[in-house]
């Protein structure tokens, strides 16, 4: 870039040109942090009342190559790439049409290094679609595997997660914070 800006070297007075280009130097920016985002592209069928891994079938952005799919989806934290990560899970629980769904819940759960930790988003408002929502700023290791669950509690059959290819309506998003040490 060819605009410059003028810099005072070390609050001594002394002011120098740098071109815009070159700031990141100065500020601590560069190369971007590993992110990805995950979903279901169909419904997957769950047991009523149990705790049940999502099988994220399609990893739509995945910088630095991460996520695994399928029946065993997770997110492993690559190599180089420890820190503070925040992460979003959304759940669509629904009840199949043929009961009442009581709950809804969506957790994140990461292991590693002897870490542990849950965190729970809870839904109850009877009905037929509960929408869950499970966050979390944790600081992670490389290796760390981060894995997703929900649960639907329903009256009747036919609970799910739902899942569209058109939409994000079970889908999971994660990035590291890079401004923070």
């Amino acid at each position: 870039d060819a605009d410059l800006f003028i810099i005072d070297d070390g609050a001594g007075g002394t002011n120098r040109k740098t071109a815009a280009s070159r700031l990141k130097t100065y500020i601590g920016g560069g190369a971007g942090t590993p992110y990805f985002h995950a979903k279901l592209t169909s419904n997957q069928s769950v047991t009523d009342n149990t705790s049940t891994q999502i099988a994220f079938d399609t990893a739509t952005l995945d910088s630095a190559s991460g996520f695994t799919t399928g029946a065993s989806a997770k997110y492993t934290i690559p190599s180089g790439e420890g820190g503070i990560w925040f992460i979003k899970l959304g759940v669509e629980c629904d009840g199949g049409g043929a009961g009442t769904l009581n709950e809804g819940r969506a957790w994140i759960k990461i292991e590693g290094n002897n870490k542990f930790r849950t965190i729970m988003g809870l839904a109850s408002n009877p009905g037929d679609i509960i929408q869950c929502t499970a966050v979390c700023i944790y600081n992670v290791s490389a290796g760390d595997e981060i894995t997703f669950f929900g649960l639907t509690d329903t009256t009747g059959s036919g609970q799910r997660f739902n899942g569209s290819s058109d939409y994000n309506e079970t889908s999971v998003i994660g990035f590291k914070l890079a401004w923070v040490n």
